[in-house]
C-alpha cells in the first residue's frame, strides 16, 4: 500500500488502533449534606465518569417556595478529611402547595472533565426550575463582583469541578 503524503488521513498506518481512552473515576462519594448532618449519597466512590443521577425531592412545609442544597465530596475512609464542600445552591420558584405535594427532579451530571452540572424541573408542571448558586454561611445569593444587587439565576449550573483519578 502506498501512502499519499499530502493526505493527513493516510499518514496513519492501516494496522494502527485508535488511541486508548483513559477513563476517570470518582475517588470519593458525592452527596447532599442536610442540616442534621445526615448525607444522601448521589455518586459512589469508584463511579466512572461521565455519570448522572436523577433524584426527586419535595417540600417539608406548606407553601414552601424553594429548596436549598449543600453538595459535598466525602470519604468514608478515616485517612482522608471527612467532608469537602463542593457548592451550595437553591431551587426556587416552587408553586405554593401543601407540604409533600411538589415533586422537584434534580438531575446531576458529572462530565468527562469533572464538571458537576445540575438541572431541576417541577415534575408535575414539567417546567425547568430556577437555580441560584449560594455562597458563605448566610445563604446569600451569588452576585457579580461590584453588583451586589444582581442575582444570577440559571436553568442549568455547573456547581463545582470534582476531583477525578484514572480508572
Amino acid at each position: 500500500m502506498s501512502w499519499d503524503w499530502n493526505d493527513s488521513e493516510s499518514l496513519t498506518p492501516p494496522w494502527s488502533e485508535p488511541p486508548a481512552r483513559i477513563e476517570a473515576i470518582l475517588p470519593d462519594d458525592i452527596g447532599i449534606l442536610f442540616p442534621d448532618a445526615t448525607k444522601l449519597k448521589l455518586f459512589e466512590a469508584g463511579t466512572r465518569v461521565p455519570a448522572k443521577v436523577l433524584k426527586v425531592f419535595t417540600t417539608t412545609q406548606d407553601n414552601q417556595t424553594n429548596l436549598s442544597f449543600n453538595l459535598v465530596q466525602y470519604s468514608e475512609e478515616s485517612r482522608r478529611p471527612p467532608t469537602r464542600e463542593l457548592g451550595r445552591f437553591l431551587v426556587s420558584g416552587i408553586q405554593d402547595a401543601s407540604k409533600g405535594e411538589p415533586h422537584i427532579e434534580l438531575l446531576m451530571i458529572i462530565d468527562e472533565l469533572g464538571n458537576l452540572k445540575i438541572r431541576a424541573r417541577d415534575r408535575r408542571l414539567n417546567v425547568p426550575m430556577e437555580l441560584k448558586i449560594l455562597y458563605g454561611k448566610e445563604d446569600k445569593t451569588f452576585a457579580i463582583e461590584g453588583e451586589s444587587d444582581v442575582q444570577l439565576t440559571f436553568e442549568e449550573i455547573i456547581i463545582a469541578r470534582v476531583a477525578l483519578r484514572q480508572g
